[in-house]
């Protein structure tokens, strides 16, 4: 749901249930979100030692 809940969305609830997109695309999605938020951490982390 982390997807659909992002502002802005990555894709819908519909589109997921209609199969627009598959389960590997919702995999790909919590990957770059998951990898978007490492690097935001990093920054953070750094921005801080500063």
């Amino acid at each position: 749901m982390r997807p659909v809940m992002r502002d802005p969305p990555l894709c819908t609830l519909r589109e997921l249930k209609d199969g627009t997109y598959s389960i590997n695309d919702l995999a790909d999605f919590h990957e770059a979100m998951d990898e978007e938020a490492e690097y935001n951490r990093r920054f953070e982390a750094l921005r801080k030692r500063k």
